[in-house]
């Protein structure tokens, strides 16, 4: 496999080296006469790792977990495959490799992006895929709890403790959920607090008291976040306070609805915090507060949502003195209705 370009002197050919066989060393040329001609220095190789002119990839489109094959030139000089954000994985951990093909698996953190080849040098050469390797993430089609449906990215409400259920496809991929506003304020809802069905195509789990009304976003292996829902979390309506005006140191109720979302009360003027119960779709006050000032009260949810209740208090009322008028140093009598609320006399 050789061909004379110039006869004569000086001559010249051209050979046509295997792919495969030829090492590094000298060269022998073997004249007509079996005469052996041999080069005064080493004939050496560059083998430069390289990814095939198309179909880098196959498939193109890949779940993590799944088997990928590398095609390429010299892909037997590869010690890391790496994936988009430096997921690396090592050549010990190839499921096969030859310097055509290389099979990997990829990495639950594996994102999309390009593919980098490196030669495991101590300072490594690194050779990019001129395609981008699409890893599959998690789809939404719709969310759903006991108080309705919505697509991906509507605004669907849900009261704590309900379940919240997420249908669509991979959900084998998520880690974890995130409930609320990620530059500000969210709650995180753990992987083994998720339920997950066979298929992978439905994702489950119960509200937190403390999730937030905000964004649901599904967090991938990778870090990747995949939009949801819009969630508006169920506060207590319609709520009126009983008697009113109330008394200090007498019971008050509120009645309404979704009251046992009720985390804790704050009235105007009390620093500690309020007692109470719900019982019966009602919540009581056993005793309101002898600081309390009338006004708004509000009834504050684990995720520190409010709602405000208007209620007055009943004021002492004088209706005489005795003895009227009364003389310097003497004893003065006043008399009229909830006298008992009266803390000092000025």
């Amino acid at each position: 496999n050789f061909e004379i370009l110039k006869a004569g002197i000086p001559s010249e050919i051209v050979v046509l080296l295997d792919k495969e066989k030829p090492q590094p060393g000298k060269i022998t040329l073997i004249t007509n006469t079996d005469e052996k001609i041999v080069t005064l220095t080493d004939l050496t190789y560059i083998e430069g790792i390289e990814y095939a002119s198309d179909n880098q990839f196959a498939p193109a489109v890949v779940q993590p977990g799944a088997v990928l094959t590398i095609n390429g030139e010299y892909l037997n000089l590869v010690n890391e495959v790496i994936f988009a954000d430096n997921v690396t994985v090592n050549a010990e951990d190839f499921v096969s490799q030859s310097r055509y093909k290389i099979e990997v698996t990829v990495p639950e953190e594996a994102r999309t992006g390009k593919v980098i080849l490196s030669d495991g040098a101590e300072i490594p050469n690194w050779i990019y895929s001129d395609e981008i390797l699409q890893v599959t993430t998690p789809i939404v089609d719709k969310v759903t709890t006991p108080r309705g449906t919505a697509a991906q990215q509507e605004t669907v409400a849900c009261k704590l403790g309900e379940t919240v259920t997420v249908s669509g496809q991979f959900f084998n991929l998520v880690a974890g959920v995130t409930i609320g506003d990620a530059e500000t304020s969210y709650i995180t809802v753990e992987e083994d607090q998720l339920t997950l069905s066979d298929d992978g195509k439905t994702l489950s789990f119960t509200l937190p008291a403390e999730a937030p009304d905000g964004d649901i976003d599904l967090i991938c292996r990778s870090g990747v976040a995949i939009p949801v829902a819009i969630l508006e979390t169920v506060a207590p309506t319609e709520c009126v306070a009983a008697p009113n005006p109330a008394k200090n140191g007498q019971p008050l109720t509120i009645s309404g609805k979704d009251l046992d979302v009720v985390a804790s009360i704050e009235m105007p003027n009390v620093s500690d915090a309020v007692e109470f119960n719900c019982n019966d779709g009602k919540i009581v006050i056993p005793a309101v507060p002898a600081s309390a000032q009338e006004g708004n009260l509000v009834l504050r949810m684990a995720n520190g949502k409010g709602v405000e209740v208007a209620y007055t208090l009943v004021k002492p009322v004088v209706t005489a003195y005795n003895p009227n008028p009364v003389s310097a140093g003497g004893a003065l009598t006043v008399q009229g209705k909830d006298l008992d609320l009266v803390a000092s006399v000025n």
